[in-house]
């Protein structure tokens, strides 16, 4: 399956059947494989041991009871956690849609499913859940449909209980129906131009020809727009029945609790007529079908490809063996990772000869083993430039397999493979995080000790010969065409690091920036602007930065909720607020941030940012959503890489839901260093944050003397403010308020 660009040489850029034929059979009999150590359980298979109808421990403090109407009841104690992760995972996802004309029901579901029931309408859903601080979340996948909550341990009965009401008493009102149904167009259409979401949907298309498997989660717009009550009704009653139920607890659970707790939400849940173990098909067995798909698009600069074979189901004896397979064979990406660990990185670094310009073979590739109930997908995903040759990258893979095929690899790189394995696997299973809420708790964290950041790849000082190269490139560009003010490492990294080091992108991002710095006044902010209303504006928008974080980075604060622009709009203006956000741009570069580095002894680029959402209502967001639009454009576009951390707290119900539709948009570094957080964000923030940091409305210590100002949104305390840290450039101007009081 490909999208590409079909200008050149299409014949030779085509992959052909044949070259797959050859392959379709190659891991099916794979002997090295059949004499692989036998791995320990490095997961716990659910549905396996929901095959036993008693209460059954093992090691790991997993109990599994199965009530009488079907309902699997699942728990694992995890000591010492104050909080738990408890939902219902449901045995049916978009495979289970009833017809190609309803594909999409499903998904469909799990966006009404908030929308309100038949106890609690949709704002007394968001006010429960939000009440006793938990996170409700749902998503949809082919052979499941989850809903879960995060909450504390004494929230578990009341958690469970809104998550029985949502499953079995929405009203799936007409009027939501239709109110819904554009914004999973929208969803739908968002998805459509996420390349690699589009590839791996055409891939099941092609493979599950005409089976359910073969269906999108969304399903297709033709669908979305049909979709009826009657199909939703429909869907829940022939799927949500208890046998195809599993109430999961993780965290601080108790299983006999768990029990009772069930009986008395999902006891009248109705069994199947006729009732099968979890994880059983409950469709014909998938046919893997050969074939090829192909979209055409020569707008595109690159080609989105994915090859597979047959793989196998979750349930297979073989399943870990195609996990270690898949970790063998590796994943790669130019931009991010310059090393060359596995012997296909190897081999598409290495063979330049098959590309234009002594590139490498491809951008990106990603090994994949997809498994499901009854049949899987093992293969490899690629992104590759339009000046590489295709047939030479597929030709490397197909090498590469039949070097597996072979048993042609080391027990070192076995060993090494399945390390891999158990360490993601392992980490994947970290627990649900505690509360920090009492002053002990405070004491106990460790204080203030500043580190530079963990990951400097591409920072000065941490660079490989080819971003050595790349940075000088661009400076001699630049001082061509006239720029030397501005070129010194550190600045055109920001730039090179914001364009993947693309020299022409990072080079154009520049221009674009000295240009807008110019028109904008940029340069002389710092002493032609005078923001005079900053007081009474930082009252209806605390606007604010305060001490370090654990690795020296500013804290910039705003509460986003206590924002009032009407009020805001009588003293000040949109263009003077945008005015005061660059001149607070410039005094972070120019004071605040050579102090931070001074006290921290290592460079720091960034900031650690809180955007506090407490009390945030639509129409308040709706109200400074301009301001705030303009404010990320600049942010994105003039000061590149400066987001060290962000964290949203009191993240309102649904954020994190309407988060994810945003996701994929983000570049994965980006994605790394955003926390959305609910009302329980105190543990999260303080390991960030010392305790003496951070202001006691957060939950630190951190108190603003009066010598400070004595407000919060007005004090600016930090190393920029100490002598010791203030270096040639001079100290950070003062507060305005501060000004107003020498005066």
């Amino acid at each position: 399956v490909y999208i590409h660009n079909s200008n050149k040489e299409k014949q030779q850029r085509q992959i052909k059947l044949n070259q797959i034929k050859k392959i379709i059979n190659m891991l099916r009999n794979v002997t090295r494989f059949g004499q692989m150590k036998k791995m320990g359980r490095l997961t716990r298979s659910l549905a396996s041991t929901a095959n036993n109808i008693n209460t059954s421990t093992n090691k790991s403090n997993m109990k599994v009871t199965i009530l009488p109407n079907g309902i699997t009841v699942a728990t694992e104690k995890i000591p010492h956690t104050l909080t738990a992760t408890v939902g219902v995972w449901i045995d049916a996802g978009s495979r289970a849609d009833v017809t190609d004309k309803t594909s999409g029901t499903a998904h469909f579901l799990e966006h009404l499913a908030f929308k309100g029931t038949k106890n609690r309408s949709q704002v007394d859903l968001e006010l429960e859940v939000e009440d006793c601080g938990s996170h409700l979340n749902a998503y949809t996948s082919r052979e499941n449909t989850v809903y879960y909550a995060k909450t504390l341990k004494e929230d578990i009965p009341r958690s469970v209980n809104i998550l029985s009401d949502i499953l079995t008493r929405s009203k799936l009102e007409k009027m939501a129906i239709e109110k819904e149904r554009p914004v999973i167009i929208r969803e739908s259409e968002e998805v459509d131009k996420m390349y690699d979401e589009v590839v791996f949907d055409r891939l099941h298309e092609v493979v599950f020809k005409d089976q359910p498997l073969g269906r999108t989660i969304l399903g297709p717009i033709d669908c979305i727009r049909t979709i009826q009550q009657e199909d939703l009704k429909k869907y829940i009653t022939t799927n949500y029945k208890g046998d195809r139920m599993v109430l999961v607890g993780a965290g601080c659970v108790d299983h006999e609790e768990m029990i009772r707790i069930a009986i008395e939400n999902f006891g009248h849940v109705p069994i199947s007529n006729h009732p099968k173990p979890l994880g059983t098909p409950r469709t014909a067995l998938p046919i893997f079908k050969e074939g090829e798909i192909k979209v055409n698009d020569d707008s595109l600069p690159n080609t989105y490809m994915a090859i597979c074979i047959e793989g196998c189901s979750w349930s297979s004896p073989d399943y870990f063996k195609a996990l270690v397979a898949q970790a063998i064979v590796g994943n790669w990406d130019r931009a991010t990772n310059a090393t060359t660990t596995t012997p296909l990185s190897r081999e598409v670094m290495n063979n330049t000869s098959a590309s234009i310009g002594g590139q490498p073979l491809c951008n990106s590739f990603m090994s994949f083993s997809t498994s499901y109930s009854d049949i899987g997908l093992w293969g490899m995903y690629l992104v590759i430039d339009k000046k590489s040759d295709k047939k030479a990258m597929v030709d490397a893979i197909v090498k590469e397999w039949n070097r597996l095929q072979r048993g042609d690899f080391s027990t070192e790189e076995l060993e090494s493979a399945k390390s891999q394995l158990r360490g993601s696997l392992l980490l994947s299973l970290d627990g649900t995080t505690a509360v920090a809420e009492d002053i002990e708790i405070l004491d106990s964290l460790p204080k203030m000790v500043a580190k530079p950041p963990k990951d400097q790849t591409g920072y000065p000082g941490f660079l490989t010969n080819d971003q050595k190269s790349a940075l000088e490139q661009l400076r001699i560009l630049l001082e061509a065409e006239g720029y030397t003010d501005r070129t010194d490492d550190s600045t055109l990294l920001r730039f090179l690091r914001a364009r993947k080091f693309d020299i022409m992108k990072a080079k154009e991002m520049y221009e674009n920036c000295e240009k807008w710095r110019k028109e904008f006044g940029t340069n002389t902010i710092l002493n032609d602007f005078k923001y005079t209303e900053k007081p009474q504006v930082a009252q209806y928008y605390p606007q604010y930065y305060h001490k370090t974080d654990i690795e020296g980075r500013p804290v910039y604060i705003e509460e986003l909720g206590s924002v009032n622009i009407y009020k805001m709009y009588e003293i000040t203006t949109q263009e003077r607020m945008l005015k005061n956000l660059v001149w607070e741009y410039e005094a972070f570069t120019t004071y605040r941030l050579p102090a931070c580095s001074r006290k921290a002894g290592c460079l720091i680029e960034t900031s650690c940012t809180i955007l506090d959402l407490k009390g945030i209502s639509i129409s308040a967001a709706s109200q400074v959503l301009s301001y705030v639009r303009e404010a990320s454009y600049i942010g994105q576009n003039y000061y590149p890489e400066r987001m060290g951390k962000f964290y949203l707290i009191n993240a309102p119900f649904g954020f994190s839901t309407a988060f994810r539709l945003f996701k994929p948009f983000l570049d994965p570094v980006t994605v790394s260093k955003i926390f959305i957080l609910g009302s329980s964000y105190k543990k999260e923030l303080l390991a960030q944050i010392p305790a003496e940091n951070l202001p006691t409305k957060f939950g630190g210590k951190s108190e603003v003397t009066e010598e400070e100002g004595g407000l919060l949104y007005l004090s600016d305390v930090g190393p920029w403010r100490d002598p010791k840290y203030i270096g040639p450039e001079g100290e950070a101007p003062k507060p305005i308020v501060a000004q107003e009081q020498s005066q």
